[in-house]
């Protein structure tokens, strides 16, 4: 079991966000979280992907209970263990498309040559060896993405949460996004977690559950 969480909650204030959701995803797996807005997938992925705090419950990533780890180590998880794409990139714009994807590594403690050498390798499965010295700011929407998911894949991890990754690219950079994400599944036996309003993104997942008022429906 790659992903499992168990009757987590999560409410802001008065509004209660995530109602008792238990979820279970095996290794390789892509799974889509479709809804509508304000039904809880964003928050439900952020707190699996450690990037938000439940209130309640239990969520595991590859048998470890992230919600026992904290501060430094928590942090160390998420670094090594977990990747994001987001629907708006999130690259830093004063740094090269090689260096965002490298950063990661940098984090991680890698030496820079050994970064730049793995992120060379990623950019180039991604189409982007020629863009590397560009940066965010000279590159196409769908551009941007292939780096994010670069920067997602660099260390490695044993799942990576997308949250709206093609919801702000046009249908071709989008198409080009979900043969990336499969190419991901078939090359490196990669777990994905997809939150999106795209159904053909959806499609793409080996299963598809929908979130409504804070509740998974499994299909």
């Amino acid at each position: 079991m790659m992903v499992f969480c168990k009757n987590l909650h999560k409410h802001y204030g008065h509004l209660h966000v995530v109602k008792g959701v238990d979820l279970e995803i095996q290794a390789g797996e892509i799974v889509s979280i479709v809804g509508e807005s304000g039904a809880g997938k964003s928050t439900l992925l952020q707190l699996l992907g450690t990037l938000d705090q439940a209130d309640a419950g239990e969520i595991r990533i590859n048998n470890i209970d992230i919600t026992q780890l904290g501060g430094r180590k928590l942090a160390q998880f998420r670094n090594q263990h977990v990747g994001f794409v987001f629907q708006f990139h999130q690259l830093l714009p004063e740094f090269t498309a090689l260096e965002n994807a490298m950063m990661p590594g940098l984090i991680a403690g890698m030496s820079k040559r050994n970064a730049e050498k793995r992120a060379m390798e990623l950019l180039d499965y991604l189409g982007l060896a020629s863009r590397k010295d560009h940066k965010p700011g000279q590159l196409s929407g769908g551009e941007q993405q292939r780096i994010a998911i670069a920067r997602a894949q660099f260390n490695q991890p044993q799942v990576i949460f997308a949250d709206e990754p093609t919801g702000n690219l046009d249908t071709g950079n989008a198409d080009l996004i979900h043969q990336y994400f499969k190419q991901l599944q078939r090359d490196f036996n990669q777990t994905l977690v997809i939150v999106t309003h795209n159904t053909a993104l959806a499609e793409i997942a080996d299963r598809t559950l929908r979130m409504q008022d804070g509740v998974l429906i499994g299909s």
